[in-house]
């Protein structure tokens, strides 16, 4: 009875070719999770932005356009802390600007626009937009 394989072992050329199917997938592998990594963090970024947004948004609704006109008067303004930390104290990639349109979209009403920057290897921006009433009228 003849045999049909030999019970010799794994040669060279098999191990060889293994460690290079093995390097290729490993390789790719990690190429996948540096990507993976890196969106995580830009997401974690933008999600910390739009909390600042949000955050001045709901400061500038709080406000009492009689006794606190600052942050309401019409034109650019910069956030004191810039640039900023994810939780708002100096120090940080963020900065925050607000514009106020007054009269808009109709009288006692304005128009703001909020803004957070950051800086990075990728830059991006995060908008908000609200209406604030200016006046001691509004309902």
């Amino acid at each position: 009875m003849k045999r049909v394989g030999s019970n010799r072992g794994t040669g060279l050329v098999e191990v060889l070719v293994a460690l290079a199917l093995f390097s290729i997938a490993a390789a790719g592998l990690a190429t996948t999770t540096i990507g993976s990594t890196r969106q995580n963090e830009r997401s974690n970024a933008i999600t910390a932005a739009a909390a600042l947004v949000n955050d001045k948004i709901e400061h500038l609704r709080a406000l009492d356009p009689t006794t606190e006109p600052t942050d309401l008067a019409p034109g650019e303004h910069a956030d004191p802390a810039n640039p900023m930390t994810a939780s708002g104290v100096p120090g940080g990639v963020f900065s925050r600007s607000w514009t106020v349109l007054p009269d808009t979209p109709a009288r006692g009403l304005a128009l703001v626009v909020v803004r957070v920057s950051a800086t990075g290897p990728v830059p991006y921006t995060v908008q908000g937009v609200t209406y604030v009433c200016t006046t001691a009228t509004c309902t």
